[in-house]
């Protein structure tokens, strides 16, 4: 497989010429997605619903695309920051999801859907580190998905970051081996599915140091291209000028005024892990990258590996994405996990290919693929065997919201928890809510109303006689959905005169509510 100093040729059959090495890379690629999908569906099949809520939501987009049109606005938050016609940051991910919407909206069929995204996901990867000659790839193709506590749950939750790692991946090769137009469009095209900017401008700073590091300058026509595909992103989408403000609302408003998790504005993996809790959850990652890096070193110092840029880039990036999971959120972990392991990998690459390689490592790549593929296989069977136990059912809230749709043709809805925003839209995508997505959205959108939600989501507002009249008034909501979670709150207007329970189930209740002293609404 190693094909002269510094260079590792992609695998093929013996015998195979050069231009049948990308029909065997396709082959390769193909043999591994269906697997990968295979098992991702079966982990999830026999579950009633998403493991996370984000699916349905993401599920729901793509299927409106369909419906309405290539280009789908959010506008089901008006007090948000997204207004009446809202960003979709991940328009090309749902773009692609669409087609898969066809397949129904059964659990199962989300669950295929969801399955065959993550499943190109690793077949995507397999392509690209094929053909920056990764050694071992299908191997570490495996490991970057598995390699943590964390994974493969978080791939199998319908979002973008199955979207996004390949292209990050493929993004930072193209800048350090100079492919000027394929980091243009790489670049374009990550802002369409993903609206990350700041990876980018990450990226290409590593990249510069790289470049600066060992040509003496960097390649400033790959990083204007990434630079241009950015600015096309921004500039040739429908949503303009609002998706400028919408990514500085995500890069600078809540990264300056996010509040505590422990409130309800955050998700829980925004949350910040202990050092503890970061070493073992993701120890084998952990233990492949650093590993790497003390081997490394050690051959470097003594003159029996050349370091190539690759891995030293990666290897930065890689250290950042860490910093990120340890001080941004856990949910970082879903780029660090798959950094830490391709940079491991690049080292490895480069200690096979040193010309003064030590003859006791001859056997070690055999024996140490062999070793990752038995915990390979360890780690995919026990995490998702475990994924059997959590769920959101398809049905959540569907008794509340055929209710509503039913008596209301335009419906606004106060909802208690902005996090049952994506299981209220899947049900009734046509209705308009008050929180979602997360609780920032709503603050940066309408700070009146955030702060009539909030001090209602504190309980702050139990013993308010006019408690329902206020959130008719101040919402312009005549339904209101209570999350289970805020009990409290159901038995305040179950004793309001301004309000009427309609439908209640085991996730929480539905209310009619209406204005102080104002007639009921004809059914």
């Amino acid at each position: 497989m190693v094909g002269g100093p510094g260079r590792w040729r992609s695998y093929r059959p013996a015998g195979v010429d050069e231009p049948l090495a990308w029909r065997w890379i396709a082959l390769e690629a193909a043999i591994l997605f269906a697997a990968c999908t295979w098992i991702f569906f079966w982990s999830l099949a026999a579950l009633p619903g998403p493991i996370e809520g984000d699916t349905l939501f993401h599920y729901r987009m793509s299927q409106l695309i369909l419906e309405r049109g290539p280009w789908v606005s959010i506008d089901s938050l008006p007090y948000t920051v997204l207004g009446a016609h809202g960003t979709d940051q991940n328009w090309l991910f749902h773009l692609l999801t669409a087609p898969l919407t066809l397949l129904g909206e059964s659990a199962r069929d989300i669950h295929l859907a969801t399955a065959i995204w993550a499943g190109v996901m690793v077949a995507a990867l397999l392509v690209i580190l094929r053909r920056n000659r990764v050694p071992y790839a299908p191997l570490v193709c495996l490991l970057m998905v598995t390699a943590s506590q964390l994974l493969p749950y978080r791939y199998l939750v319908l979002r973008g970051q199955d979207f996004a790692v390949p292209i990050m991946v493929a993004m930072l090769f193209a800048m350090l081996s100079r492919r000027t137009l394929w980091c243009g469009v790489g670049a374009f095209l990550f802002m369409q599915g993903y609206h990350a900017a700041v990876i980018l401008g990450l990226f290409c700073a590593v990249a510069a140091a790289v470049q600066w590091r060992e040509d003496g300058r960097p390649h400033w026509r790959t990083l204007l291209a990434v630079f241009y595909g950015v600015m096309l992103g921004l500039l040739l989408s429908p949503w303009f000028p609002d998706n400028v403000r919408y990514l500085l609302f995500h890069t600078i408003f809540k990264v300056a005024k996010a509040e505590d998790v422990s409130f309800g504005l955050l998700g829980s993996e925004w949350s910040l892990p202990p050092w503890e809790q970061v070493l073992v959850e993701s120890w084998p990652a952990n233990l492949l990258f650093f590993g790497a890096l003390a081997v490394g070193a050690v051959l470097a110092l003594r003159g029996r590996m050349k370091v190539s840029r690759e891995t030293i880039a990666f290897s930065i990036v890689t250290l950042v994405f860490l910093g990120m999971y340890k001080w941004s959120g856990w949910r970082f972990a879903e780029y660090y996990i798959p950094f830490a392991v391709l940079s491991a990998a690049l080292a490895w690459r480069d200690a096979c290919v040193a010309p003064a390689r030590p003859s006791v490592t001859r056997d070690m790549p055999a024996l140490a693929a062999a070793a990752l593929a038995a915990w390979t296989f360890f780690q995919g069977v026990f995490y998702l065997t475990g994924l059997r136990i959590i769920a959101v059912p398809v049905t959540t809230y569907r008794p509340q919201m055929e209710y509503v749709v039913a008596h209301d043709r335009a419906p606004m809805v106060f909802n208690s928890r902005w996090w049952d925003y994506v299981t209220l839209f899947f049900q009734a995508p046509n209705a308009k809510y008050v929180a979602g997505l997360d609780g920032h959205f709503l603050k940066f959108g309408d700070a009146a109303r955030f702060n009539l939600w909030y001090a209602i989501l504190r309980g702050e507002m139990l013993d308010d006689p006019a408690l329902a009249s206020k959130i008719h008034d101040g919402f312009s909501a005549r339904w209101a959905v209570v999350s289970v979670a805020d009990r409290r709150l159901a038995l305040a207007l179950v004793k309001s005169p301004d309000a009427r329970l309609r439908v209640e189930t085991f996730e929480g209740w539905l209310f009619e509510v209406k204005a102080a002293n104002a007639a009921w609404p004809e059914k």
